[in-house]
């Protein structure tokens, strides 16, 4: 029973609590807008819709058209404000230009529009428009934008004037970047490339540049730049024109391949008659050879140029004597074999048996030269009497040639050492040169060593003479000279 007392009482206490105190109510949140009369009726304009304006205050409110007001949240409907109070917010007013550029007019039940991004937008005009209607006209409207509260807040009104306007072109122009390859021509002070049948008129941004370029009639070259398109308004097609500005340019060349055939003497500069081999062709230095290959032919437009670089497409070495005593000693164990022969003709002592370390090498190539011959200024003489030529200048030196030295004095008497030529050290350097000889013993077992053919020069302690002349067979002499 006492408990029923208890929530009795409870429930009176609150009752009397909401009768005493009054209860908080919210106040109205304002509302921003720009008032503005359209054919007598006022609107309201906020930052985000147009609302309708059903006043109900009695003061005068046409004070306030152009101005920035607020008014409570309270009677706002969808497109509607019911208020009977509007009160001015400080504001500042400015306008607002966008340019257009080839925009159609158009009017619809006696209003007036410009399409833009698929839209009609209607304007009005301190103008008559009518003079402009179904055309293409360049012109700037003018909005009015407000803001207020201290700049942190704006409102756009909708409503667009035309200030200036002028009658403009159906034809809207855009650009693409192009790349041209063809051939300059210069008519009439203008400036072209010519692309097969068709002719590109060009515009360079600098004076010089577009100079320069006259300079090149006829030349081959390639422009990129910015090739003109002409869109027509009115039916929405669109056409290439053989317009290209903003354009940049370098020389170019038409290059085709000529067949060539060439036989002879390849130096160790890697020429060849008339022609120098393209140095994957190296191998082929001090040879003699019979080619075939390729030549680069330049058309630059106004000349043609042949290259005298050949690329090789098939190369034979001519066999003669001298080939055959180099691809012999080429063998490691076939050099060190007639070195061991040569060893035995003298007694087995490798000293002094230069000649017949030379002599040797013929004989297994199939020259008959008596295995006695021994001394350098005979086995020379024994060679030309069989009708082998003597060749004096060493840069004309091919593999298999059997070299003399000078004698110890430097002059041509009695050669103090004979050597096979086995090729040049390195491309373009006639100092140094791969030969087979008898002197193994100075470097370190080597039948194959390199030798200074220039000049008379020093080895462990010993003199090795300059070069003074070579003997080479008939066939192979035939291809140096």
């Amino acid at each position: 029973m006492k408990l029923v007392k208890s929530k009795i009482a409870i429930i009176f206490l609150v009752l009397f609590m909401i009768a005493v105190v009054p209860l908080t109510v919210k106040a109205d949140e304002k509302m921003y807008g720009v008032l503005i009369n359209r054919n007598s009726e006022y609107f309201l304009i906020t930052d985000t819709k147009e609302y309708k304006l059903d006043y109900k205050g009695t003061e005068d409110i046409s004070t306030l058209v152009g101005e920035v007001v607020s008014f409570p949240s309270s009677g706002q409907t969808n497109d509607s404000v019911e208020t009977d109070s509007l009160v001015k917010e400080e504001s500042s007013k400015i306008s607002v230009s966008s340019s257009y550029t080839n925009v159609k007019i158009i009017s619809i039940d006696d209003k007036y529009y410009y399409q833009h991004d698929s839209k009609n937008i209607e304007v009005t005009s301190k103008v008559d428009l009518n003079d402009y209607v179904n055309k293409y006209c360049d012109f700037i409207v003018e909005q009015t934008k407000y803001q207020f509260d201290n700049g942190t807040r704006t409102i756009v009104i909708p409503e667009q004037q035309i200030i200036n306007i002028k009658e403009g072109s159906p034809y809207d122009y855009s650009y693409k970047s192009v790349t041209l390859k063809g051939r300059v021509k210069i008519t009439a002070n203008n400036s072209y490339v010519q692309v097969g049948d068709k002719q590109y008129k060009v515009f360079f941004n600098s004076s010089s540049i577009a100079k320069k370029y006259k300079t090149y009639n006829k030349r081959y070259v390639t422009i990129t730049g910015k090739q003109k398109y002409k869109k027509d308004l009115r039916n929405n097609s669109t056409t290439k024109l053989n317009e290209v500005y903003s354009s940049k340019y370098k020389l170019t060349y038409k290059i085709h391949y000529k067949s060539v055939k060439a036989t002879g003497f390849v130096s160790n500069n890697l020429k060849i008659g008339k022609y120098t081999l393209a140095k994957s062709a190296s191998k082929y230095k001090s040879f003699i050879i019979k080619l075939k290959g390729k030549v680069a032919v330049t058309d630059n437009g106004v000349k043609i140029t042949t290259s005298k670089v050949v690329k090789p497409t098939s190369v034979t070495k001519i066999s003669t004597t001298n080939l055959k005593v180099f691809s012999h000693l080429s063998s490691l164990r076939a050099r060190n074999k007639t070195f061991a022969r040569a060893k035995a003709l003298h007694y087995g002592s490798a000293h002094n048996s230069c000649v017949y370390f030379s002599s040797q090498a013929l004989r297994e190539v199939g020259v008959r030269i008596p295995t006695s011959t021994c001394v350098t200024n005979k086995f020379a003489s024994k060679l030309r009497r069989m009708g082998w030529k003597k060749v004096t200048n060493y840069k004309k030196l091919t593999p298999g040639s059997i070299c003399f030295t000078k004698d110890p004095w430097g002059g041509n008497g009695k050669p103090t050492h004979a050597y096979i030529f086995m090729g040049w050290v390195k491309k373009g350097n006639y100092t140094e040169a791969y030969v087979c000889d008898n002197q193994a013993g100075d470097y370190k077992g080597k039948v194959l060593h390199i030798r200074n053919i220039s000049k008379k020069s020093k080895h462990k302690g010993q003199y090795k003479d300059a070069f003074g002349f070579a003997m080479v067979s008939p066939k192979t002499y035939g291809y140096l000279y």
